[in-house]
């Protein structure tokens, strides 16, 4: 019977019935001994161990043959810290020293001293400048400017000025006093220049070009001169005839005569006379010599084209022609007579 219970195949659970997992195993605690007590600050010092110096590296005797090697790292101890009881100053171990630098002696090599320049090495002929400043006068005015700038581009103040202490220039109260045709506007204009304007030309008005071109003549700036000539020219066509005629004979530009004088005889209109009194009579006269001529060329040269014969001025011209026009040009009164002595 015992068998049989014991062979017989067990029955499976029910389907509805599913099978408990087993609980999670707890885990083991582990229990910390209790903390020592604490050192009393007395005997605090007693428990502190100071770790001594490292000993300074030997050195080598033979440093090639060391040169392939390298050095291992150093390991730098650090200081140890004690827990302090409450209510106490904490105390703390001394820092160690660090190992000292191969090869040092403890103080600082500093490099040599090097000569005197002037003993070595030469001035430069134009680059070793000197803060000099004059002070000049215009109009009453004083300028304090550099002295090397006015030496630099001006024969005038090359010719003059010094650099004893006790020679005019080098205080206010012993200014340079500058010609008395120099203007506080012409000076501020080449100051100007010289300082900012000739790093951008195109900002120069044609105003101040022709006050350049008169300052720079007068004060002998001689490449400040060139300058203004090089842009006056290439704005020539901006400039009136009569102003070219009058700056070329002022500061011997002969080269714009020519263009300036043929604009004024080609040109249909007259002189008036305002342009003839700044010309002068001379001028104006052969101004107008010129224009007959090639008023009568050019009537010479149609008579020839159109009739196949060259114009010939009549012996006698006509005389009412010769009143009118001597009444339109000298605004003569209508009762004058004709250049007979007739009453026109």
């Amino acid at each position: 019977m015992k068998n049989l219970a014991q062979s017989a195949p067990k029955s499976p659970p029910p389907p509805h019935v599913r099978p408990q997992p087993s609980p999670p195993a707890l885990p083991k605690l582990q229990l910390r001994p209790p903390p020592e007590p604490q050192a009393q600050p007395q005997q605090l010092q007693q428990h502190i161990s100071v770790p001594p110096p490292p000993p300074l590296p030997q050195a080598t005797s033979n440093r090639n043959s060391n040169s392939n090697s390298q050095p291992q790292a150093e390991s730098r101890p650090q200081p140890q810290r004690a827990n302090t009881a409450p209510g106490k100053h904490p105390v703390t171990a001394p820092r160690p020293r660090l190992p000292a630098l191969r090869g040092s002696t403890g103080s600082i090599v500093l490099p040599p001293r090097p000569q005197s320049a002037e003993s070595t090495c030469p001035k430069h002929t134009l680059f070793y400048m000197h803060e000099g400043m004059i002070v000049l006068r215009v109009e009453g005015a004083l300028y304090r400017v550099h002295k090397y700038l006015l030496e630099q581009h001006s024969d005038f103040f090359r010719g003059f000025l010094s650099d004893d202490e006790d020679s005019m220039g080098h205080s206010d109260e012993r200014p340079i006093p500058l010609p008395e045709n120099v203007t506080q506007q012409g000076f501020d204009t080449l100051l100007n220049f010289l300082y900012t304007g000739i790093y951008d030309p195109m900002s120069v008005s044609l105003s101040d070009w022709v006050t350049l071109l008169r300052i720079s003549t007068l004060l002998q700036f001689t490449k400040v001169r060139q300058y203004a000539i090089r842009e006056l020219t290439t704005r020539r066509t901006s400039l009136q005839p009569i102003d070219a005629i009058l700056l070329a004979k002022e500061h011997d530009i002969p080269s714009w005569l020519g263009p300036a004088y043929a604009e004024l005889v080609r040109r249909p209109t007259l002189l008036d006379d305002d342009e003839a009194e700044r010309l002068g009579a001379r001028m104006t006269a052969q101004i107008g010599r010129a224009r007959e001529m090639l008023r009568q060329e050019e009537y010479a040269q149609y008579q020839q084209r159109r009739y196949g014969a060259r114009y010939i001025p009549p012996e006698r011209l006509d005389e009412q022609l010769v009143a009118r026009a001597v009444n339109e040009v000298f605004k003569l009164p209508n009762n004058t007579s004709d250049a007979q002595g007739l009453p026109v």
